[in-house]
């Protein structure tokens, strides 16, 4: 089941037995105008790493499942499952673009086909 995000989602990261296991918060707002917080699982595609707490805009997801043993209080064994978010393609919502170049005037000079001398500055001053 395709799933479509209107805003950008906050991922958290949680590391166990060298592994990343990845989540994202939801809030709703409660008739009383107070808001509960809860959080959905989610993965990436394999060597996707996502830092803790990054702000992502996802563009391909989908819900999905994976099956998990559970022991019933009476000893049944039975299977559970298990909904998740698979994020198949995002970019991150503070990206910096990789063209933008710190300007300062080392970069400018630098740049310069010909280099002017300081003291050479006297003969374009009135």
């Amino acid at each position: 089941m395709h799933v479509d995000f209107k805003y950008p989602v906050t991922i958290f990261r949680n590391n166990y037995n060298d592994r990343a296991y990845y989540r994202f918060g939801l809030s709703k707002k409660l008739q009383d105008g107070s808001y509960e917080n809860g959080y959905i699982d989610c993965q990436f595609r394999k060597n996707v790493e996502v830092a803790n707490k990054t702000k992502i805009r996802i563009i391909d997801s989908w819900l999905t499942f994976y099956l998990k043993n559970k022991t019933l209080s009476n000893g049944k064994e039975i299977k559970e499952t298990v909904p998740y978010i698979f994020i198949n393609e995002f970019e991150y919502e503070d990206e910096i673009d990789e063209y933008t170049e710190e300007v300062s005037i080392d970069n400018i000079l630098s740049n310069e086909q010909e280099q002017i001398d300081i003291d050479d500055l006297d003969q374009y001053v009135d």
